[in-house]
């Protein structure tokens, strides 16, 4: 797709924005498995990991709705999803950066109480830049022609993102958060 005029510029946009909500959600299926006790490591599933892992669960539940929404729109839109959306590397190297970053923190990581806190961490980023995306995206299509249904899509996917992040925030900033953090302090005084 060529880009010539600011309407080019929307569907890009929206291309590369469905390419990232289709990759986050199987991203944020396998950080929710990540956050998880294994049975093995003789861990206690704190209850910030248990919110954590809920909170990843019904984030990627949502994200597949966000995607759904983007086809919607870009049928309304008189286009389909391109051939960027399986092509992850190139349809979003921000998040491609975030995912390399998680999975070499995998590979190092060697205390697994941990991986909560490098988790929604991530996660916060992730939401972080689909915010940012979504904002972009409204202010182009305050400059168009747009129908209706396209711009409601759009805010109703920026306000779920938009609480999304708050919940993320509130597991680290909270009393949950708090305690595994306290929890991570006392094993390192152990050590």
């Amino acid at each position: 797709m060529n880009v010539e005029t600011l309407h080019d510029l929307f569907l890009f946009e929206i291309q590369g924005l469905y390419a990232v909500e289709t990759r986050v959600a199987d991203e944020l299926a396998t950080l929710e498995r990540d956050a998880g006790v294994d049975a093995l490591d003789g861990l206690q599933e704190t209850d910030a990991r248990e919110t954590l892992r809920e909170v990843l669960a019904e984030h990627e539940t949502e994200t597949r709705t966000h995607a759904e929404r983007l086809e919607e729109v870009l049928e309304v839109l008189g286009r389909t999803p391109d051939s960027r959306s399986t092509r992850n590397s190139q349809s979003a190297p921000a998040l491609e950066g975030l995912v390399e970053e998680k999975e070499r923190f995998n590979n190092v990581v060697l205390n697994d109480q941990i991986r909560p806190l490098f988790y929604v961490g991530t996660a916060r980023q992730i939401e972080q830049m689909e915010i940012t995306a979504y904002e972009r995206l409204l202010e182009i299509g305050d400059h168009l022609d747009v129908p209706d249904e396209v711009i409601d899509s759009l805010e109703r996917n920026l306000e779920e993102d938009e609480a999304t992040l708050r919940t993320l925030e509130s597991i680290t900033d909270g009393e949950d958060g708090q305690v595994l953090l306290e929890e991570l302090g006392d094993s390192a005084d152990h050590d």
